[in-house]
């Protein structure tokens, strides 16, 4: 059986030569694995030519590339039809995180606890800035938790929202294919809906407490970008717990309920604050619909 290792890439040419640096400094465990396969997903800056003339020997390096923009869950899907029917299992790695080590050999240990229920298994991870660095959950101990199919996980999943780390996770292809992947509609929350899909279809979801990548914390979401005034990530969480009735139970939705007014109202006093009022006004009817269905979706 072998594993292959899946990179999207859009826009990184700063960050994706060290991604590549770092699993070339992984020693141990390049025997399972197949290759490594990075999607350009049609980036405007020099990515491709970064990827390129980087020093990567370890194993094959294939790079494929699209076309026109088409999102993170378009580059899963081309990598994952891009792999050979042996490759069971494939390793995903964002373009601006770092593998640490025992990438490899960490998940080599996990892949002996998986069996065919087994959907993905995420791993603790070191969050940094160029000046700082933290331990993402204490302790870092040789112990994965997994959540299967149960009413009770299946809820715990549903009301804390996605504890699954993609950046770093083990994932079985079969499942991956079967479930259709990331749904592409759902850039902003498409790891917690398939999760929920899964979980729902009885197989289990993991987190190992030993980190094995290091990754990088982005800024915090800017006022003016897209998604942030057009309250993206609410539109979808409201569409992911209208498609899972049998799993989103009235109790769970009158706190998810509570909230996403919590948030609404956070995020237009910021945007009143930075003189953004037009969508300030705009995100107030885009929470109070929100609410709304999902509230009546519980009765």
């Amino acid at each position: 059986m072998k594993l292959a290792i899946a990179i999207p890439a859009y826009n990184c040419e700063e960050t994706i030569g060290k991604t590549l640096e770092s699993l070339q400094n992984v020693s141990a465990g390049w025997e399972w694995v197949e290759k490594v396969v990075v999607c350009d997903d049609a980036s405007s800056d020099n990515t491709v030519a970064a990827i390129q003339s980087a020093a990567f020997n370890r194993c094959a390096l294939m790079l494929l590339r699209h076309s026109t923009n088409k999102g993170e869950a378009a580059c899963y899907k081309t990598v994952v039809d891009a792999l050979s029917e042996e490759t069971d299992w494939f390793l995903i790695l964002h373009s601006d995180d770092l593998a640490l080590e025992c990438f490899l050999e960490r998940n080599l240990e996990i892949l002996k606890e998986c069996d065919e229920r087994v959907a993905a298994v995420s791993s603790n991870y070191y969050a940094f800035t160029e000046s700082r660095e933290r331990l993402a959950h204490r302790p870092a101990e040789k112990r994965i938790v997994f959540r299967g199919g149960t009413e009770t996980e299946i809820r715990h999943t549903a009301s804390v929202g996605c504890w699954w780390h993609i950046s770093g996770s083990l994932v079985n292809k079969k499942l991956w294919q079967q479930f259709g992947g990331r749904d592409p509609e759902l850039p902003q929350v498409g790891d917690w809906d398939l999760m929920l899909r899964w979980q729902s279809a009885g197989y289990r979801v993991g987190h190992s407490l030993i980190p094995t990548t290091k990754y990088r914390i982005r800024e915090a979401a800017s006022v003016s970008s897209r998604s942030y005034l057009e309250f993206r990530d609410l539109r979808e969480r409201t569409k992911v717990i209208v498609s899972l009735p049998e799993v989103f139970t009235g109790d769970i939705i009158r706190k998810l309920a509570f909230r996403f007014g919590l948030t609404v109202l956070r995020r237009v006093c910021r945007l009143v604050v930075a003189g953004k009022l037009r969508p300030a006004l705009r995100g107030v009817s885009i929470g109070y619909k929100c609410v709304s269905v999902i509230v009546r979706t519980a009765w």
